[in-house]
């Protein structure tokens, strides 16, 4: 075993007491447990002891909540559990029930960050719902893909074009409809793979083409 090797080694088990400095953390806990509460966790910062270590300031962590995070790790597993079960917009409304304000967004990109085999997803599913959304508003476009029977999840592609769609579309060739909004890029990759599958408008633009025909008679 080489010198370096050990002196990592040898750093990894060495505690240090030496604070660098502290500051406060923000962590919502919502009314899960009673009266709605904002927890003032204050936390440490350490300077290394080791010369040759490269981090020479490390941050306490603490195993209720990850670093960087506002909700307390219990809520994210009951965030992920409803948003499998239900939706991201169903999950929403009720974790703003319980005072916790976590957008369908987030939701989405917190589910994205689970493992691919964790999410069961059953390869029977024949009407599917296609739309786009953004990660962050007007930039990185993504497309979202659901069973409409079980309203699952089903598929979040990196970009909105027609080969992303069309690329997934082939390896399922049993969809027999799809639901869309008015893109004709999906339109396009939907006729070219699977012709005889039946496209209608989802309820949202079905609605709002509605509204827009009345507002103009």
């Amino acid at each position: 075993m080489s010198k370096s090797i050990v002196n990592v080694l040898m750093a990894e088990q060495l505690i240090s007491d030496n604070v660098h400095s502290k500051y406060t953390r923000k962590i919502f806990n919502g009314s899960l447990d009673g009266p709605s509460q904002e927890i003032i966790l204050i936390v440490t910062k350490f300077k290394c002891k080791e010369i040759s270590c490269n981090q020479k300031i490390f941050t306490e962590r603490f195993s209720f909540i990850n670093p960087c995070a506002h909700l307390p790790n219990n809520i994210i597993e009951i965030i992920k559990l409803l948003g499998l079960s239900t939706s991201a917009e169903k999950a929403s409304r009720i974790m703003c029930k319980f005072g916790i304000n976590i957008s369908h967004d987030t939701i989405i990109r917190t589910l994205g960050k689970l493992p691919e085999d964790l999410i069961k997803v059953d390869k029977t599913f024949t009407n599917i719902g296609v739309d786009d959304f953004a990660f962050r508003k007007g930039k990185n476009y993504c497309t979202l893909i659901c069973d409409l029977d079980k309203r699952k999840v089903l598929q979040i592609l990196p970009g909105r074009s027609k080969n992303d769609l069309l690329e997934w579309l082939k390896n399922h060739p049993q969809i027999k409809l799809v639901s869309r909004d008015g893109s004709i890029t999906y339109t396009s990759a939907i006729e070219e793979v699977l012709p005889k599958a039946k496209q209608v408008s989802d309820k949202f633009h079905l609605i709002k083409n509605l509204l827009d025909a009345i507002s103009n008679m």
